[in-house]
């Protein structure tokens, strides 16, 4: 029969083992608040947060809109489709640039940008590349906007990978449209494309 010894170097392990242990629970509970809310957000909870913190739907914020500014107009984007479901509770989330500046939209809603009048350009698909490089999209469209005019742009989904097209859209339709399509208060200018 053989006795094994313990060394004092592994004394000196088990010392610190043993003061370690009030941090481990600590340490399991931290990491496991992450690995909860990493899940919530990619299951699309954070989703849930977002759409229900939208703005007003079109036909109740169109009668209180700030006027247009003198030699501007406004340009509308929007899409119908591309809404929440029950595997994407945010929504597709499509980037758009105007003449030069890049925007983000999400499916289902609509957003609003002021422009001096005169010629624009609206494009999507491929807008924001790989490391946040932006450019213009592969689907573009070209129209004139006169001053205190309101054009409407409407994004398209199109088959399995939602490929995005945009297309102007006659006001009437428009508005139609968008009546009950809340307002995407959470676009901002994303970038500048040089």
């Amino acid at each position: 029969m053989k006795i094994s010894r313990i060394s004092s170097s592994e004394k000196h392990c088990n010392k610190v083992l043993a003061r370690e242990k009030p941090y481990t629970l600590t340490l399991r509970v931290l990491i496991g608040a992450m690995v909860v809310s990493t899940l919530l957000s990619t299951t699309g909870c954070m989703g849930l947060l977002v759409r229900g913190n939208l703005g007003k739907s079109y036909s109740e914020l169109k009668s209180s809109m700030v006027p247009v500014s003198p030699r501007s107009g406004r340009l509308f984007v929007y899409m119908v489709d591309g809404g929440p479901s029950p595997l994407n509770t945010m929504g597709v989330n499509k980037y758009f640039s105007a003449d030069n500046q890049v925007y983000s939209i999400l499916g289902k809603t609509y957003t609003y940008i002021d422009l001096q009048m005169g010629m624009h350009k609206v494009t999507v698909g491929g807008v924001m590349g790989f490391f946040g490089r932006t450019k213009y999209g592969e689907n573009a469209i070209d129209f004139e906007l006169k001053e205190g005019e309101n054009k409407f742009c409407r994004i398209n989904l199109a088959g399995i990978s939602n490929t995005p097209t945009v297309t102007i859209v006659e006001p009437s339709v428009a508005e139609q449209e968008l009546a009950n399509i809340p307002y995407n208060k959470y676009n901002k200018e994303q970038r500048t494309i040089e």
